[in-house]
């Protein structure tokens, strides 16, 4: 299902746990008309609305794990993502930034271009201390948890997938480092 139209703009920022995305996000949402799409906040937002009946029970177990840290399975965020964003189109958004999206390889394949294509993935970089403190310090809505061993987790698991993301959006030449 491809949601996307010549007259749509999508931009993928991607990097460390706390190193900055959201605040970035945020900004460019500010000055530039973007939606800000956070996959995280999505997907904690999906797992508190009881009233949301799209997220069967198998959902909500792969939703849970995301307070491990673990990496949700493609099939439980390209639909929530897919969603929020056709609702948006109707509220008159055309331009998304997409937050913290995507984690993995098999997940950058089955976004793009199948349901959108980036014209551009803004990769945030941030040394592992100033991000650890950061993600220490911050107090988000809906992550009291995070604490020093989620964060090694989440930061293990980017250190293994960073590398394949960033070449394949590299060779399609719309990664900026930034």
């Amino acid at each position: 299902m491809a949601l996307a139209t010549d007259s749509e703009t999508y931009v993928m920022i991607i990097g460390a746990p706390a190193s900055g995305k959201g605040t970035l996000c945020k900004k460019l949402a500010e000055d530039y008309g973007f939606y800000h799409l956070s996959v995280g906040d999505l997907i904690r937002q999906a797992l508190n609305d009881q009233t949301n009946h799209n997220i069967d029970e198998a959902r909500k177990d792969a939703i849970k794990s995301m307070n491990e840290g673990t990496l949700l399975a493609t099939e439980v965020v390209i639909p929530l993502m897919t969603e929020n964003i056709s609702v948006q189109r109707t509220l008159g958004y055309r331009r998304f930034l997409i937050d913290g999206f995507p984690r993995c390889m098999e997940q950058a394949a089955v976004f793009a271009p199948e349901i959108i294509k980036p014209m551009l993935v803004i990769h945030v970089q941030c040394p592992r201390d100033v991000a650890l403190n950061r993600y220490l310090s911050r107090k988000l809505p809906g992550r009291l948890d995070d604490d020093e061993k989620l964060f090694h987790r989440r930061y293990l698991h980017y250190l293994r997938h960073n590398d394949e993301i960033l070449a394949h959006y590299r060779a399609m030449d719309i990664l900026m480092e930034v």
